[in-house]
């Protein structure tokens, strides 16, 4: 596979190549579906790119997408990269305020938007509007329509992108603290494109369902590496059509985070349960485990329609995955690719392979990517250190912030781990998260809850230290199965209460007394999450 340097190149190439194959497919507003070429593709990011250049006059300026998943959203991402011009992918969730706090800071002179997202921004005389979901004069499609115009008067864009320079500009939106903006340049994405397409081994019969907001680097990086191999992407609607979707698309490929893979595996073993189908799934599990992928899919053949009956990969990162989801998966006959990176790393740095996979591992560095443990304990625990083609260029505006990240040139995650005899790393938590005993013990939260997620009455769970070092939980609990355990049409709030603090009792049989759980709190309401669903950590 060519290796690119700028994402432009990548693109050209791709479109020169797989001109003919469908780069993606959606439905419409009005529920039919659409199937755009690599060529149709290629004209519409041309087009956009010359209205950029002539009409918005946006050339080595910055343009903020604030958009939901849709077609239209990498065309815009795609034409920025092509012309030099420093996308700022924003989250479209998070208050206007916010938002335009980011636009000011970020000085941005073009934002592309729709509907909901203007709505509830300020508007700023110094920069542009454009309307995403519009036929409107300014909007989006108008542009392009103006650009094709420029076009076929003859006018073309032969700026050199230089893949050093800062294209994308990415606020991160953490667990903790205040949002940071990224650099990331041409070359740290098209090194993570390159590196990573090696270990999921994409071509062009593959496709992925676009399920994660795209203004994440984990869900970007999704979408670019199939336009890099050839294949095509498909547009979810939202978690809750994730099933039509499936059916409707039949991909190959699923970019998913921990928890909607969990709670699919939950949905998967509650229909077991209620078809009283336990035995036969034990006995199918244990006959699996000696079978090939082929076999496996035929064995679970109403799993694998569940999925669209295509799907072979699916890519897991973000935060860590129950074990046994992964198992199961993988006994399913799907091939699960646990990874991890950061905003940071554009984003992976450390990954599965097809031919070498994990379920309790984030797996090995990619190729040219070098990592060490700083300051490891008596257990080989320290802090993840990496050092790589695809690691930022640092914090936008923010010296401080980059100095305090960097260490002798490599960046600190700020992530714990270790590597174990065989090469592979484990995540043990974060840096920030850790709880220090007035033993001197280290307690990782991270390690208790993702024991306590094992349990499949804990739906989701937060560990955290109350005055000092004692270690309480918060736990929202999975009622539907605990009904199905007590075998009651309904329960109550002590019955739940019950179950809970049992689990809560087992999972501290196994551990010493210093790390054991001593207050639990059960909740009746999710916890506040990310984007990428991971969990609010407010303690």
């Amino acid at each position: 596979m060519y290796r690119p340097d700028t994402i432009k190149e990548m693109l050209g190439e791709s479109c020169r190549r797989y001109k003919d194959n469908f780069a993606f497919v959606f439905l419409d507003s009005q529920g039919k579906t659409v199937r755009i070429t690599y060529e149709m593709l290629k004209k519409d990011v041309d087009s956009l790119s010359l209205s950029l250049v002539h009409h918005l006059k946006a050339e080595d300026e910055k343009a903020a997408i604030i958009c939901y998943n849709c077609y239209e959203w990498c065309v815009i991402y795609l034409a920025c990269l092509c012309t030099g011009i420093v996308a700022v992918p924003v989250d479209r969730e998070i208050s206007g305020g916010d938002i335009g706090e980011i636009l000011d800071f970020a000085d941005v002179k073009v934002v592309f938007c729709d509907s909901k997202s203007r709505d509830k921004l300020l508007k700023r005389e110094s920069i542009t509007y454009v309307a995403v979901d519009s036929d409107e004069n300014g909007s989006l499609y108008s542009l392009i329509k103006k650009g094709e115009d420029l076009r076929r008067e003859g006018f073309t864009l032969k700026k050199e992108i230089d893949k050093d320079a800062l294209a994308v500009l990415i606020f991160t939106s953490g667990t903790t603290g205040n949002p940071k903006g990224v650099m990331l340049s041409n070359y740290n994405l098209c090194s993570d494109l390159f590196l990573v397409r090696d270990n999921v081994q994409a071509t062009e019969r593959d496709r992925t369902l676009s399920v994660l907001p795209l203004h994440h680097t984990y869900e970007t990086i999704s979408f670019l590496m199939m336009l890099y191999c050839g294949g095509s992407i498909a547009f979810c609607g939202g978690i809750r059509y994730l099933g039509k979707s499936f059916s409707l698309f039949m991909p190959t490929v699923f970019v998913t985070v921990p928890l909607i893979l969990e709670k699919l595996h939950a949905k998967i073993l509650s229909e077991i349960e209620e078809k009283g189908m336990r035995q036969k799934f034990r006995l199918a599990s244990l006959m699996s485990s000696a079978m090939n992928e082929e076999k496996k899919k035929k064995l679970f053949s109403s799993v694998h329609s569940f999925f669209g009956g295509k799907l072979k990969k699916i890519i897991v990162g973000a935060a860590a995955l129950q074990q046994t989801s992964a198992e199961d998966f993988e006994l399913f006959g799907f091939q699960v690719i646990i990874g991890y990176g950061l905003t940071e790393c554009s984003p992976i740095v450390i990954c599965n392979s097809v031919n070498d996979r994990t379920t309790d591992t984030i797996g090995k560095p990619l190729r040219e990517v070098k990592v060490k443990i700083h300051c490891p304990d008596e257990k080989g625990v320290g802090e993840i250190l990496v050092k790589g083609p695809m690691v930022m260029k640092g914090y936008y505006k923010n010296e401080k912030a980059t100095d305090e990240v960097f260490l002798d040139s490599w960046f600190c995650t700020g992530d714990l781990g270790f590597c174990d005899k065989n090469g592979r790393y484990h995540i043990t938590g974060r840096c920030k998260n850790v709880i220090v005993t007035k033993n001197g013990k280290n307690i990782y939260p991270e390690e208790l809850e993702y024991r306590l997620s094992k349990n499949p009455f804990v739906k989701e769970c937060l560990v955290y230290a109350e005055k000092g070092d004692i270690i309480s939980c918060e736990i929202l609990p999975d009622t539907d199965a605990i009904k199905l355990r007590l075998k009651k049409q309904s329960v109550t709030e002590e019955q739940i209460k019950a179950v809970i603090n049992e689990t809560v009792r087992n999972v501290n049989r196994l551990l010493p007394s210093y790390k054991r759980i001593k207050k639990v709190l059960v909740r009746k309401d999710e916890f506040q999450k990310t984007t990428t669903h991971k969990i609010k950590r407010k303690y």
